[in-house]
């Protein structure tokens, strides 16, 4: 998803670098920050797409696990009241089900890989804007204020924004390290066999 960005992105750094250094017009240095500005607001539209799919491909497959999990119940079940015809349809379901978790499984982890990348592009993007930013604000200084003056016109807020941005990326980045070393333990399966003989009990005392 990112190659194109990023390919535009570094070719916006070598633009704003060659510029840099036969110019000391500021005007032609911020055409190139912004061009690198553009990309950064591309990859981080990008970004809320993959972990709007990531949230969405999770809900599916949590369904998916508990529809085939149930699937499986009643199969078993229905093998121990020996049902057969009821227990193939459900064991057809639940393999149904089973082959969507793995798929949805798949998608999830190269989503999330994918995820993960486009964040450390991202953090490395807005590093190498910061920087021209920096060395943009020291050719302004040298030109002096009169040129300087309205060539970045309400870029304050932008920087902010891209500021709270790379935050959001820290903070993501260590979420995500914290999930790896105290995610829970998985829920054991439930005691199907111990079930059976409580429907048992109860219908023998019900006749």
């Amino acid at each position: 998803m990112f190659e194109d960005l990023r390919a535009a992105f570094r070719e916006a750094v070598d633009n704003f670098n060659r510029e840099l250094g036969k110019t000391r017009v500021v005007d032609g240095v911020d055409s190139h920050v912004r061009g690198m500005a553009d990309e950064i607001t591309q990859v981080r539209a990008g970004l809320k797409r993959l972990e709007a799919d990531i949230e969405s491909t999770k809900s599916k497959l949590t369904k998916e696990r508990a529809a085939a999990a149930t699937c499986r119940r009643r199969e078993k079940l229905a093998r121990k009241a020996l049902d057969p015809e009821t227990a193939e349809i459900a064991a057809v379901h639940a393999q149904r089900h089973e082959e969507r978790v793995v798929l949805l499984t798949k998608k999830l982890e190269v989503v999330e890989e994918e995820l993960a990348l486009g964040r450390a592009e991202a953090r490395s993007m807005l590093e190498q804007l910061k920087e021209a930013r920096s060395r943009r604000d020291s050719l302004a200084a040298a030109v002096g204020r009169t040129q300087a003056r309205n060539t970045f016109s309400g870029s304050d807020d932008l920087f902010e924004d891209f500021d709270r941005f790379a935050a959001s990326l820290d903070e993501n980045a260590a979420t995500s390290s914290a999930h790896m070393d105290f995610d829970p333990p998985p829920r054991p399966e439930p005691d199907i066999d111990a079930r059976l003989a409580e429907m048992k009990r109860k219908m023998g005392k019900q006749g």
